[in-house]
């Protein structure tokens, strides 16, 4: 992941640095850079939009205050959908280590099994988006700082299984496990940081929007239910699409 990270902070840069380069520095890109109509909202649909949880959807509103393009209020909205793949903790109290003697359903507790299963994180970062070349052009590169806020579930499994035990053919015990419980909770979470972001924005025609987005940050607050973990890090890209008016 750090690796993808500093490729992408790399790629952006270079991007950022050719697309507010002055007109004698770069003659090419006199056309692609062209003035287009000005707009007041750039509305956009990302179909994919990774973050540090997994893979999801997004949806982001732009707002321009003024003609000059150079400010941009910034509203998205992401979700990061549910892995395939949870999480698992034992406490098996019957393992084969116990074979130099005999067990007894007497003399060991209930062994334990639980699995947690992440389902969905929803998150919304509001923002400020900076153009240093205005951004009405064929093509423009934006910076900005966003406040992060996540709200995740994750549905937990917690099973128990006593041991029991059966009459074999010899007069003797076989040993076995049977469930005792099963409990099923949706537990919370929630972050809350801050990003910075980076845009590459193409506008073909007046209207049309295609956008590629790299944001990276770290976390202030991160809470499992109402314990706090280990910090982390937030990492927001996406590819998207959208309808300017």
């Amino acid at each position: 992941m750090k690796k993808i990270t500093t490729a992408l902070s790399l790629l952006f840069a270079a991007v950022g640095g050719t697309a507010i380069a002055q007109d004698g520095d770069a003659p090419v890109l006199r056309g692609s850079l062209s003035s287009i109509r000005p707009t007041k909202v750039t509305y956009a649909f990302s179909p994919i939009q990774i973050t540090e949880e997994n893979i999801g959807l997004g949806l982001s509103a732009e707002i321009f205050p003024s003609n000059n393009g150079l400010v941009s209020i910034y509203l998205p909205f992401s979700i990061a959908l549910s892995p395939q793949d949870g999480n698992y903790n034992y406490d098996d109290r019957y393992s084969y280590n116990t074979s130099y003697r005999t067990p007894s359903p007497n003399n060991l507790p209930p062994s334990f099994y639980q699995r947690n299963a992440q389902k969905e994180t929803i998150y919304f970062y509001p923002g400020i988006k900076i153009y240093p070349t205005g951004a009405f052009k064929k093509a423009s590169y934006a910076i900005g700082i966003n406040v992060l806020a996540a709200i995740g579930r994750t549905e937990q499994t917690s099973t128990t299984y006593k041991m029991v035990t059966y009459p074999d053919s010899y007069g003797g015990k076989l040993y076995g496990l049977e469930m005792a419980s099963e409990n099923v909770a949706n537990l919370s979470s929630f972050k809350m940081g801050a990003m910075l972001n980076n845009t590459l924005n193409i506008r073909p025609t007046d209207h049309f929007y295609i956008g590629a987005e790299f944001g990276i940050g770290y976390t202030y607050i991160n809470k499992f239910t109402s314990y706090s973990v280990e910090r982390d890090v937030l990492i927001q890209f996406g590819v998207k699409f959208g309808y300017a008016h």
